[in-house]
């Protein structure tokens, strides 16, 4: 497995960890239905992020 799959991986691995553990404080409040789309928006963005930076980088000079 490539280095930068790994990266990947363990970024989605801690997104998840803290989506279950907001909603598991948040259960059974009204603040559970607010805070889920705001969590799952910021690892779906990290992700695209992720994936996009993988794409330009044999284009870009930043090393990643």
């Amino acid at each position: 497995m490539e280095k930068y799959n790994a990266v990947i991986i363990g970024v989605a691995i801690i997104w998840v960890a803290v989506i279950l553990a907001a909603a598991m404080i948040l259960e059974g409040t009204g603040y559970f239905s607010q805070m889920l789309p705001i969590l799952g928006g910021g690892a779906a963005s990290s992700i695209i992020v992720l994936g996009g930076a993988r794409s330009n980088k044999k284009v870009s000079s930043i090393p990643l």
